[in-house]
């Protein structure tokens, strides 16, 4: 791997340009879920679009957030559509007021190993954060999207 390879971190261009790839390969892979919905449907409207990658085990999960519920998740066992609750929806939608997010740099890291890599893409901005540099302000966030992908059964690819 790239990471184990280099003295140091790479540098934040590169970081900021493949934490874009991964977004939009994301967002391309779930474009069929607002087929036949104009862009002034506020259900077929993106939310949030979250991946989180790395870690000891290689994690390569991707999930987009429709303002209607629906999310589509992608992981290494699979991919499918679930739709959130009510309750789980307020809840995210919550999460993303109160992460003030235009308040917040667009790139926190540490360095270390294993780390998990999180990329949140919402409300115009795209945001990367390593374990052990997430900010106060995204852990509401980051616990809610991942309990999402987390309990999505998917079935296997």
């Amino acid at each position: 791997m790239i990471g184990h390879v280099l003295a140091g971190p790479p540098p934040r261009g590169v970081v900021v340009a493949v934490a874009l790839l991964v977004a939009l390969a994301a967002a391309a892979a779930c474009a069929p879920m607002s087929a036949g919905k104009t862009d002034g449907d506020s259900a077929a409207t993106t939310l949030v679009t979250y991946a989180r990658t790395g870690g000891f085990a290689g994690f390569d999960d991707h999930l987009v957030v429709r303002g209607d519920g629906r999310a589509n998740v992608r992981r290494r066992g699979g991919e499918g559509e679930v739709k959130l609750d009510a309750k789980h929806l307020d809840r995210l939608k919550a999460a993303l007021d109160g992460a003030g997010l235009a308040s917040l740099r667009d790139e926190y890291r540490s360095d270390g190993a294993d780390l998990f890599t999180y990329t949140f893409i919402a409300r115009g901005r795209t945001i990367v954060c390593t374990d052990g540099a997430v900010p106060p302000a995204l852990t509401r966030l980051l616990s809610a999207l991942n309990e999402i992908v987390d309990n999505a059964a998917v079935p296997p690819r």
